[in-house]
């Protein structure tokens, strides 16, 4: 088997030079290889796997140490990339005359383990929603991250990613841990409020943010939070949230010989669209004092199960209400992606420290990705956009061999050079 890289994309090493970041030159180096790799091979993205493709067999225990010894931590990657990306992104949508509005999604994400799993630090039992039954709860070992995008006319971006621990495994973990060195129990909801913090400084004044998310996030403590910075709320509801202290499950019991609006919304990838019946209510949910329009929506007369939906500004129609709220999907596209296109899963470092170095590594190739799908017309979509950076890296390394193959007269010095070992 042939190795695929023989050295690092001019593209992707530009973004990593742009940002400027405080580490030294061999750890910018395993940087850019790590990242490269994560984006350029198949199959299992652990360290020694993505070190056997690139020509010149560079030393994945040093690739390794860069993680577990390197005096640096994930900030030093996650502050000037954050601030890199809003800046890009705001520069685009003012190029292209985009409406004064940012969405900034929240989403947390589970990656499934080994269940035998021990000595992975990030790793632990977590409620599973995919498999959890309405009268059967599921837990699977793995790891939670929280994410936050940015979404501004049509250029989407991954803010941040930071990792979650339950407050159990901070307890487990700091039993062997010297005092200084300790970790410190942040619930998912106090991650968001600290990511959505460092963003806010970095939007350009004039614009008008709405926050999005899901209803595990849509406490009244924390919709009171972004009112107070001026910000609009739009998130999912749980059928017994209470507005004007009645459940919205009853209400929607209650109009069920009320007409239905006819709401049609359109993806991407679909011109005719899909038709939602939405009814629509205004009131105060429970433990808020601001009116609140609460959409209800079914997909057919007959769903029993309709989908309940909380928005701050109440001026909004339904249709853009519901518009807002569909940018949510890009973070499941990311979510994807991060866990198993460019191997999350396959991260084996044991220290929390390390983990959270690799996912920053790992955010670096997902950004670079973004930014090349935002900044040019030619990617429908992230998945033409590694087509296009594995064509590149093909083309060089045939322009590699090429070159030596014409230096030496020994093909079969060529073949051992570009082949990887078993």
């Amino acid at each position: 088997m042939l190795k695929s890289i023989a050295e690092v994309a001019p593209e992707l090493s530009q973004v990593v030079d742009e940002l400027n970041l405080r580490l030294s030159k061999p750890q910018q180096q395993h940087v850019k290889q790590i990242a490269d790799g994560l984006i350029t091979i198949e199959g299992d993205k652990n360290l020694s796997n993505i070190y056997r493709h690139f020509v010149g067999d560079p030393c994945p225990k040093s690739a390794a140490d860069t993680f577990r010894e390197a005096p640096w931590v994930a900030d030093d990657i996650r502050i000037p990339l954050r601030k890199h990306l809003v800046k890009t992104a705001f520069q685009l949508a003012e190029t292209r005359g985009a409406a004064k509005r940012v969405f900034l999604s929240i989403d947390d994400s589970f990656t499934e383990k080994d269940r035998h799993s021990k000595r992975l630090e990030n790793v632990a039992w977590h409620f599973d929603h995919a498999r959890s039954r309405p009268k059967k709860s599921a837990h699977s070992k793995g790891t939670v991250y929280v994410m936050l995008r940015l979404i501004v006319g049509d250029i989407s971006l991954t803010l941040d990613v930071q990792q979650y621990l339950r407050e159990e495994t901070v307890i487990r973990l700091n039993r062997k841990r010297r005092r200084g060195n300790k970790l410190r129990f942040r619930t998912k909801l106090v991650i968001a409020r600290q990511m959505l913090k460092a963003v806010k400084s970095l939007i350009p004044k004039g614009y008008q943010i709405y926050v999005l998310f899901d209803s595990w996030y849509a406490s009244a403590e924390f919709i009171r939070w972004c009112r107070k910075r001026k910000w609009h709320v739009i998130c999912r509801l749980k059928s017994n949230r209470n507005l004007d202290k009645v459940s919205v499950k009853l209400h929607n019991k209650r109009l069920k010989h009320k007409h239905y609006k006819a709401v049609r919304l359109y993806a991407a990838d679909d011109e005719k669209g899909t038709v939602y019946r939405v009814r629509s209510l205004t009131g105060k949910l429970n433990n808020l004092d601001q009116l609140v329009r609460v959409l209800i929506s079914k997909r057919h007369s007959g769903d029993t199960h309709p989908r309940y939906f909380g928005s701050t500004d109440t001026s909004l129609s339904l249709e853009d209400t519901l518009a807002f709220f569909r940018n949510r999907w890009s973070c499941e596209v990311a979510n994807w992606y991060i866990a198993e296109r460019l191997g999350w899963a396959d991260c084996r470092l044991w220290r929390f420290e390390s983990t959270d170095k690799f996912l920053m590594v790992l955010w670096l190739a997902l950004a670079y990705l973004e930014l090349r799908h935002a900044q040019s017309e030619h990617f429908d979509n992230l998945a033409a956009v590694i087509q296009q950076h594995r064509r590149d890296h093909a083309w060089h390394f045939l322009q590699t061999v090429c070159q030596l193959a014409m230096q030496s007269t020994d093909l079969s010095v060529v073949l051992e050079h570009f082949t990887i070992a078993a």
